[in-house]
């Protein structure tokens, strides 16, 4: 399967106003294409809301850890970096 193919395609061709005791919403239809194979989905405002938070926070948290991980390295290298220096300075005491 071709990369393109196998990469999906989302759309929103329309939207209906609904009203449920005297709330109004809007329901959109999602139409999703993958290759070859296409169907709708219907999902509030709501719902698209809820997985913006989601995905907003999921990558705060990996940004995060990324920059955890990021000073954990520096530590690593700069503590290797004095390791060597010390033993460096103990080879120069050493040979005089």
């Amino acid at each position: 399967m071709d990369l393109k193919e196998s990469c999906p395609s989302v759309s929103i061709p329309s939207s209906d106003e609904h009203r449920e005791k005297k709330k109004r919403f809007t329901v959109y239809k999602v139409l999703v294409s993958v290759g070859r194979n296409e169907w709708f989905v219907f999902r509030r405002y709501a719902e698209f809301d809820k997985l913006y938070n989601t995905v907003r926070d999921h990558i705060v948290a990996f940004q995060h850890l990324r920059g955890a991980c990021r000073q954990e390295r520096n530590r690593l290298f700069t503590l290797s970096d004095r390791d060597r220096k010390r033993e460096n300075s103990l080879k120069l005491k050493e040979r005089s």
